[in-house]
């Protein structure tokens, strides 16, 4: 590989290559990995803003912005308005150019003071056609952009790259069996894939358009969202927490494929969580029964994995093989 950095041009050899880089990836040009989507309809303004002394939002009336309190004195504002292709995104976003977004939209200024960030985005919405290109692969925005309503992109991108990571290690030290890079695309870019569902939901309702049929369709939204069994639904949609991996074993376990249960446990090392023996970025085997039975049987994998005994209240099962993901492999039967 040949680049560019702050020393001059250079020369790198690896077996892989991951592309991190952001949205515009060169990697993911060069790779020749396409990005389909939906092309930007509204601009987003942000700032992190003070405001006058004493000022609160409740002081502010008929806002048509929103004017969150962060603490610490500080609020965040945002503006939306239609996309406008003559503003240049490589250029700097300033307090001057949110003033005037928010005169625009609001009708009239705000007292803002000062700021310690401002930012511009748009509800752009793509994806890589695919995650791998032979040895080169994409993780996080590279892979992925969106309307970043809730902040998934922090969540999507580091699942990514934990996803890819302890594949890509097996694969590097020989243990990997076939096929387990590739799985690599075929869980994540199904999860993007959901990501691009409800960020491009949420854009409809939040975007820029002021037709009276959306704000008809939010109306009724919120009124689903006073009901517990579609707010769960939609709260597991936006943070990936109903998340189901395709294990490949008939009649799996329920908890097969999902996030494994943070069970508070007792060991012989004393108290500790299922999340705590993941610490060590390796899977875990984890034998809930009463012989260890189970523990005995992995000794043959203590090379790549660790294998530890412990007793909970009513266990899951009777044993949990996680990946180093915090995703179960295997439950057994309890």
């Amino acid at each position: 590989i040949q680049f560019t950095g702050p020393d001059g041009d250079g020369t790198v050899s690896a077996e892989y290559l991951v592309g991190c880089d952001g949205g515009a990836s060169p990697v993911r040009r060069q790779a020749g990995i396409d990005f389909p989507g939906l092309p930007p309809t509204s601009l987003l303004r942000l700032g992190d803003v003070t405001l006058e002394a004493g000022v609160t939002p409740a002081d502010l009336p008929d806002l048509r912005v929103p004017v969150i309190p962060l603490g610490r004195g500080y609020f965040r504002v945002i503006t939306v308005e239609p996309y406008d292709a003559t503003v240049d995104r490589d250029e700097p976003m300033t307090l001057a150019e949110l003033n005037a977004s928010i005169r625009r939209v609001n009708g009239r200024d705000l007292p803002i003071t000062g700021t310690r960030w401002v930012s511009r985005f748009t509800d752009s919405s793509r994806q890589a056609a695919r995650y791998r290109a032979g040895r080169v692969l994409v993780a996080g925005d590279a892979a992925h952009i969106h309307l970043p309503a809730g902040g998934p992109g922090l969540n999507t991108g580091l699942q990514d790259a934990v996803n890819l990571g302890w594949k890509l290690a097996a694969q590097v030290h020989g243990w990997a069996p076939p096929g387990l890079l590739d799985s690599y695309h075929r869980e994540r870019h199904a999860e993007g894939e959901r990501v691009l569902l409800h960020t491009r939901a949420q854009g409809a309702l939040t975007g820029a358009a002021t037709d009276g049929r959306i704000a008809a369709l939010r109306e009724i939204v919120a009124q689903l969202l006073q009901y517990q069994q579609p707010l769960r639904h939609l709260v597991n949609l936006m943070y990936g927490l109903d998340t189901c991996y395709d294990t490949g074993t008939a009649n799996p376990h329920p908890l097969a494929g999902r996030w494994a249960p943070n069970l508070a446990l007792a060991t012989t090392d004393g108290a500790a969580s299922v999340a705590e023996l993941l610490h060590q970025g390796r899977g875990v085997l984890l034998d809930l029964t009463p012989d260890g039975g189970y523990a005995r049987a992995g000794q043959g994998w203590r090379d790549r994995i660790d294998i530890r005994t412990a007793r909970c209240p009513s266990p899951p099962a009777s044993a949990l093989l996680i990946r180093p993901d915090g995703y179960v492999a295997w439950a057994g039967a309890t």
